[in-house]
């Protein structure tokens, strides 16, 4: 009889785990798409994050949100792909990265704030959207972008923040409008 009620508890374990997951799928996907840029990366790293939360689920206290514990889980687990892909490329050093993910809102809008991105990268010239293209797109360092275009390295990191410094203030401006309904 114990064996029974144990596989009728890991049933509803599962099942919970299931339902849970379906339902905050869509917002684990957007905070890891956020934090990678790249829409095949993070769908890399919801899967792989899907497995660990699966694995670690037992730890999970039932009532608690389920939401932060996944985050949590996610945010690790892109620290993981960083650091594999660190040899190829270093977008922000660890610290920063934290900082950044500790501070991006949890919110179910995460859609709209990719919309709003979209939007903030209409708004760039050319030459900023061929920088983050080539950046972010191509995988290129901003050392490899600066010796083909002749530029000092310093310059490609000063126009990448601004670029960044930007596209932060549009999202913002943006989500703000659309709040407001103005």
């Amino acid at each position: 009889m114990g064996d029974l009620n144990e596989k009728s508890t890991e049933y509803d374990q599962n099942r919970e785990f299931v339902k849970l997951f379906t339902k905050h799928q869509k917002n684990i996907f957007f905070y890891i798409l956020s934090l990678v840029s790249n829409h095949s990366d993070a769908e890399d790293i919801l899967q792989e994050t899907a497995g660990d939360m699966w694995k670690l689920f037992d730890r999970y206290q039932q009532g608690t949100n389920f939401l932060n514990w996944s985050l949590t889980i996610a945010k690790f687990r892109v620290l993981k792909f960083r650091r594999n892909q660190n040899k190829k490329l270093q977008i922000l050093d660890d610290v920063l990265f934290q900082k950044l993910a500790e501070e991006l809102p949890v919110r179910k809008d995460m859609e709209d704030r990719r919309l709003a991105l979209e939007g903030c990268l209409n708004r760039l010239g050319n030459s900023e959207r061929i920088l983050l293209r080539l950046h972010y797109e191509e995988r290129q360092t901003y050392r490899s972008i600066a010796k083909k275009y002749h530029y000092p390295e310093r310059r490609i990191y000063s126009m990448m923040s601004r670029i960044h410094m930007f596209l932060h203030d549009c999202i913002l401006q943006t989500m703000l409008v659309w709040r407001s309904g103005v």
